[in-house]
Protein backbone atom coordinates (compact mmCIF):
# COMPACT_ATOMS: atom_id res chain seq x y z
CA UNK A 1 0.00 0.00 0.00
CA UNK A 2 1.47 3.11 -0.79
CA UNK A 3 1.30 5.98 1.77
CA UNK A 4 0.70 9.68 1.61
CA UNK A 5 0.00 12.60 3.25
CA UNK A 6 -2.80 11.05 4.91
CA UNK A 7 -2.20 8.09 5.56
CA UNK A 8 -2.67 6.77 9.05
CA UNK A 9 -0.32 4.67 11.39
CA UNK A 10 -2.35 3.38 13.75
CA UNK A 11 -1.72 0.51 15.83
CA UNK A 12 -4.65 -1.71 16.69
CA UNK A 13 -6.33 -4.10 19.08
CA UNK A 14 -8.65 -6.78 18.05
CA UNK A 15 -10.91 -8.55 20.86
CA UNK A 16 -10.58 -11.97 20.81
CA UNK A 17 -11.67 -14.81 22.91
CA UNK A 18 -12.79 -18.02 19.54
CA UNK A 19 -16.60 -16.93 19.79
CA UNK A 20 -18.30 -15.73 16.27
CA UNK A 21 -18.43 -12.21 18.15
CA UNK A 22 -14.91 -12.13 17.99
CA UNK A 23 -14.31 -13.78 14.82
CA UNK A 24 -16.78 -10.36 13.31
CA UNK A 25 -13.64 -8.51 15.48
CA UNK A 26 -11.26 -9.89 13.88
CA UNK A 27 -12.71 -9.58 10.11
CA UNK A 28 -13.08 -5.86 10.78
CA UNK A 29 -9.60 -5.34 12.18
CA UNK A 30 -8.19 -7.20 9.41
CA UNK A 31 -10.03 -4.66 7.07
CA UNK A 32 -8.58 -1.73 9.44
CA UNK A 33 -5.17 -2.60 9.42
CA UNK A 34 -5.26 -2.79 5.23
CA UNK A 35 -6.77 0.84 4.90
CA UNK A 36 -4.81 2.73 8.08
CA UNK A 37 -2.98 0.43 10.64
CA UNK A 38 0.68 -0.44 11.14
CA UNK A 39 0.45 -2.78 13.91
CA UNK A 40 -2.58 -5.09 15.51
CA UNK A 41 -2.41 -7.17 18.56
CA UNK A 42 -4.68 -9.80 18.77
CA UNK A 43 -5.41 -10.09 22.86
CA UNK A 44 -7.22 -12.71 24.58
CA UNK A 45 -8.75 -11.36 27.96
CA UNK A 46 -8.59 -14.46 30.87
CA UNK A 47 -9.29 -13.63 34.50
CA UNK A 48 -6.89 -13.26 36.70
CA UNK A 49 -6.87 -16.05 39.05
CA UNK A 50 -4.79 -15.91 42.49
CA UNK A 51 -2.86 -18.54 43.98
CA UNK A 52 -1.45 -19.18 40.97
CA UNK A 53 -4.06 -20.83 38.77
CA UNK A 54 -4.32 -17.74 36.59
CA UNK A 55 -0.95 -19.36 35.08
CA UNK A 56 -3.01 -22.53 32.95
CA UNK A 57 -5.61 -19.80 31.66
CA UNK A 58 -3.14 -17.34 30.39
CA UNK A 59 -2.18 -20.36 28.75
CA UNK A 60 -4.59 -21.10 27.12
CA UNK A 61 -5.67 -17.74 25.96
CA UNK A 62 -2.58 -16.87 24.68
CA UNK A 63 -3.12 -20.33 22.51
CA UNK A 64 -6.52 -18.78 21.11
CA UNK A 65 -4.91 -15.34 20.74
CA UNK A 66 -2.32 -17.13 18.61
CA UNK A 67 -4.92 -18.73 16.68
CA UNK A 68 -6.53 -15.43 16.01
CA UNK A 69 -3.25 -13.72 15.12
CA UNK A 70 -2.81 -16.94 12.11
CA UNK A 71 -5.94 -16.21 10.97
CA UNK A 72 -4.82 -12.82 9.93
CA UNK A 73 -2.20 -13.98 8.03
CA UNK A 74 -0.39 -10.16 8.26
CA UNK A 75 3.18 -9.90 8.66
CA UNK A 76 1.95 -6.98 11.07
CA UNK A 77 0.15 -9.12 13.65
CA UNK A 78 0.72 -10.29 16.78
CA UNK A 79 -0.73 -11.92 19.66
CA UNK A 80 -0.61 -11.78 23.49
CA UNK A 81 -3.00 -12.70 26.56
CA UNK A 82 -3.91 -10.17 28.72
CA UNK A 83 -5.46 -10.54 32.62
CA UNK A 84 -8.27 -8.66 33.71
CA UNK A 85 -11.51 -8.63 35.96
CA UNK A 86 -13.35 -8.19 32.85
CA UNK A 87 -12.54 -8.50 28.79
CA UNK A 88 -13.11 -4.40 29.03
CA UNK A 89 -10.61 -3.81 31.74
CA UNK A 90 -8.08 -6.66 30.23
CA UNK A 91 -8.31 -4.68 26.17
CA UNK A 92 -8.30 -1.15 28.51
CA UNK A 93 -4.79 -2.69 29.19
CA UNK A 94 -3.63 -3.63 26.77
CA UNK A 95 -4.74 -0.19 25.07
CA UNK A 96 -2.79 1.22 26.73
CA UNK A 97 0.74 -1.03 27.22
CA UNK A 98 0.64 -0.99 23.61
CA UNK A 99 -0.30 2.69 22.94
CA UNK A 100 -3.14 1.87 20.71
CA UNK A 101 -4.98 4.13 18.54
CA UNK A 102 -8.28 2.01 18.42
CA UNK A 103 -9.49 -1.31 19.66
CA UNK A 104 -11.94 -3.39 17.75
CA UNK A 105 -14.40 -5.69 19.58
CA UNK A 106 -18.15 -7.50 18.13
CA UNK A 107 -21.61 -7.36 19.21
CA UNK A 108 -23.41 -8.65 21.74
CA UNK A 109 -23.63 -12.39 21.42
CA UNK A 110 -27.66 -11.30 21.09
CA UNK A 111 -27.22 -9.46 17.89
CA UNK A 112 -29.28 -10.56 14.98
CA UNK A 113 -27.33 -11.40 12.06
CA UNK A 114 -26.33 -8.21 10.38
CA UNK A 115 -27.14 -6.17 13.47
CA UNK A 116 -24.94 -3.88 15.71
CA UNK A 117 -25.67 -4.08 19.33
CA UNK A 118 -23.57 -2.80 21.97
CA UNK A 119 -21.89 -5.50 24.69
CA UNK A 120 -20.83 -4.67 28.36
CA UNK A 121 -17.29 -4.82 26.39
CA UNK A 122 -17.81 -1.95 23.93
CA UNK A 123 -19.66 -0.26 26.65
CA UNK A 124 -17.02 -0.30 29.03
CA UNK A 125 -14.30 0.35 26.46
CA UNK A 126 -15.89 3.73 25.76
CA UNK A 127 -16.70 4.71 29.14
CA UNK A 128 -12.87 4.39 29.61
CA UNK A 129 -12.09 6.64 26.74
CA UNK A 130 -8.26 4.88 26.40
CA UNK A 131 -8.69 4.85 22.87
CA UNK A 132 -11.23 4.55 19.72
CA UNK A 133 -13.60 1.89 19.58
CA UNK A 134 -15.23 0.43 16.81
CA UNK A 135 -17.89 -2.13 16.78
CA UNK A 136 -18.18 -4.83 14.02
CA UNK A 137 -21.90 -6.14 13.64
CA UNK A 138 -22.88 -9.76 13.72
CA UNK A 139 -21.68 -11.61 10.46
CA UNK A 140 -19.17 -9.46 9.67
CA UNK A 141 -16.61 -12.20 9.48
CA UNK A 142 -16.03 -14.59 6.76
CA UNK A 143 -15.30 -12.15 3.94
CA UNK A 144 -12.85 -9.54 3.22
CA UNK A 145 -14.16 -6.21 3.45
CA UNK A 146 -13.13 -3.11 2.28
CA UNK A 147 -14.54 0.41 3.34
CA UNK A 148 -15.12 1.76 0.05
CA UNK A 149 -17.87 4.20 1.16
CA UNK A 150 -17.09 5.96 4.19
CA UNK A 151 -19.70 8.07 6.17
CA UNK A 152 -19.19 11.18 8.35
CA UNK A 153 -21.46 13.07 10.50
CA UNK A 154 -20.33 16.15 10.94
CA UNK A 155 -21.47 19.14 13.26
CA UNK A 156 -19.04 21.48 13.17
CA UNK A 157 -16.65 21.41 15.84
CA UNK A 158 -13.28 20.39 15.71
CA UNK A 159 -13.99 16.16 16.87
CA UNK A 160 -16.11 16.08 13.93
CA UNK A 161 -13.40 17.65 11.90
CA UNK A 162 -11.55 14.97 13.23
CA UNK A 163 -13.28 12.50 12.16
CA UNK A 164 -13.70 13.74 8.34
CA UNK A 165 -9.98 13.69 8.12
CA UNK A 166 -10.02 10.20 9.70
CA UNK A 167 -12.66 9.18 7.00
CA UNK A 168 -10.82 10.89 4.28
CA UNK A 169 -7.43 9.21 5.34
CA UNK A 170 -9.11 5.72 5.35
CA UNK A 171 -11.10 6.04 1.91
CA UNK A 172 -7.84 7.61 0.16
CA UNK A 173 -6.11 4.63 1.29
CA UNK A 174 -9.24 2.00 -0.21
CA UNK A 175 -9.61 3.98 -3.46
CA UNK A 176 -12.95 4.89 -1.72
CA UNK A 177 -15.47 7.58 -1.14
CA UNK A 178 -16.43 9.72 2.00
CA UNK A 179 -20.11 10.80 2.61
CA UNK A 180 -20.39 13.90 4.85
CA UNK A 181 -23.69 14.12 6.56
CA UNK A 182 -24.28 17.74 8.27
CA UNK A 183 -27.81 19.40 8.94
CA UNK A 184 -29.05 22.40 6.62
CA UNK A 185 -26.77 25.46 7.61
CA UNK A 186 -23.73 23.35 8.71
CA UNK A 187 -21.03 22.78 6.14
CA UNK A 188 -17.58 21.99 5.80
CA UNK A 189 -15.01 25.22 5.54
CA UNK A 190 -12.50 25.27 2.66
CA UNK A 191 -9.46 23.39 4.72
CA UNK A 192 -12.28 20.41 4.92
CA UNK A 193 -12.76 20.76 1.72
CA UNK A 194 -9.44 20.52 0.77
CA UNK A 195 -8.90 17.12 2.32
CA UNK A 196 -12.01 15.97 0.81
CA UNK A 197 -11.00 17.60 -2.71
CA UNK A 198 -8.81 13.72 -3.98
CA UNK A 199 -11.94 12.08 -2.85
CA UNK A 200 -13.57 11.58 -6.47
CA UNK A 201 -17.59 11.14 -6.10
CA UNK A 202 -17.14 12.05 -2.71
CA UNK A 203 -20.61 14.50 -1.25
CA UNK A 204 -21.85 16.46 1.15
CA UNK A 205 -25.12 15.66 1.88
CA UNK A 206 -27.43 17.96 3.94
CA UNK A 207 -29.97 16.30 5.64
CA UNK A 208 -32.32 17.24 8.66
CA UNK A 209 -31.86 14.42 10.64
CA UNK A 210 -28.07 13.53 9.47
CA UNK A 211 -28.23 10.62 12.05
CA UNK A 212 -31.45 9.01 10.74
CA UNK A 213 -29.98 9.77 7.21
CA UNK A 214 -26.74 8.31 7.71
CA UNK A 215 -28.47 5.18 9.70
CA UNK A 216 -30.86 5.05 6.18
CA UNK A 217 -27.54 4.38 4.27
CA UNK A 218 -26.02 2.31 6.43
CA UNK A 219 -28.25 -0.33 5.37
CA UNK A 220 -26.92 -0.51 0.85
CA UNK A 221 -24.62 2.23 0.52
CA UNK A 222 -21.77 2.85 3.90
CA UNK A 223 -19.12 0.18 4.62
CA UNK A 224 -18.31 2.27 7.81
CA UNK A 225 -20.09 5.06 9.95
CA UNK A 226 -17.20 7.53 11.46
CA UNK A 227 -18.90 9.52 14.29
CA UNK A 228 -16.77 11.60 17.08
CA UNK A 229 -18.09 10.57 21.31
CA UNK A 230 -17.90 14.62 21.48
CA UNK A 231 -19.96 17.61 19.66
CA UNK A 232 -23.11 19.95 19.60
CA UNK A 233 -25.52 17.18 18.09
CA UNK A 234 -27.37 15.27 20.44
CA UNK A 235 -27.10 12.21 18.60
CA UNK A 236 -29.43 9.77 19.48
CA UNK A 237 -25.83 7.47 19.43
CA UNK A 238 -24.70 9.43 22.30
CA UNK A 239 -27.35 9.64 25.06
CA UNK A 240 -27.44 7.98 28.13
CA UNK A 241 -30.69 6.14 27.11
CA UNK A 242 -30.70 6.27 23.70
CA UNK A 243 -27.28 5.01 22.59
CA UNK A 244 -28.18 1.35 21.70
CA UNK A 245 -30.98 2.69 20.11
CA UNK A 246 -28.86 4.01 17.26
CA UNK A 247 -26.14 1.48 17.10
CA UNK A 248 -29.05 -1.24 16.71
CA UNK A 249 -30.05 0.81 13.70
CA UNK A 250 -26.70 0.43 12.00
CA UNK A 251 -25.98 -2.10 9.47
CA UNK A 252 -22.12 -1.22 8.90
CA UNK A 253 -19.33 -1.35 11.69
CA UNK A 254 -19.54 1.97 13.83
CA UNK A 255 -16.18 3.59 14.64
CA UNK A 256 -16.44 6.22 17.27
CA UNK A 257 -13.21 8.46 17.88
CA UNK A 258 -11.82 8.94 21.31
CA UNK A 259 -11.35 12.74 22.93
CA UNK A 260 -7.97 11.74 21.83
CA UNK A 261 -8.08 11.31 18.64
CA UNK A 262 -9.33 14.70 18.23
CA UNK A 263 -7.84 18.08 17.82
CA UNK A 264 -5.72 18.47 20.34
CA UNK A 265 -6.77 20.90 22.49
CA UNK A 266 -9.71 21.35 21.53
CA UNK A 267 -12.33 20.02 24.35
CA UNK A 268 -15.77 19.73 24.56
CA UNK A 269 -18.36 21.90 26.90
CA UNK A 270 -18.81 19.81 30.51
CA UNK A 271 -22.32 19.89 29.29
CA UNK A 272 -21.52 18.33 26.03
CA UNK A 273 -19.55 15.77 27.76
CA UNK A 274 -22.39 14.58 30.00
CA UNK A 275 -24.36 14.05 27.11
CA UNK A 276 -21.94 11.60 25.39
CA UNK A 277 -21.52 9.27 28.11
CA UNK A 278 -22.34 6.18 26.96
Amino acid sequence: MTRGRHDLRWTIVAGYEGSASSEDALALARGVLDAAGDRLVVGCVYEYQPLGGHLASGDLAAGVARRGCMAVRSGRAESTAVPGVSPAEGLSSLAAATHADLVVVGSARRALRGRLLRGSTADGMLRRGVCSVAIAPSGYRGHHHRFQTVGVIFDGTPPSRAAIHTAAAIALAEGGVVRVYASAGVLPGGDIQEVLAPLLGGATLQAAAPVRAVTADSRKILDLVIVSIYGRFRLPGFGRRQGGRWIRACRCPVLVLSESQTVAGDRAPAADREEATW
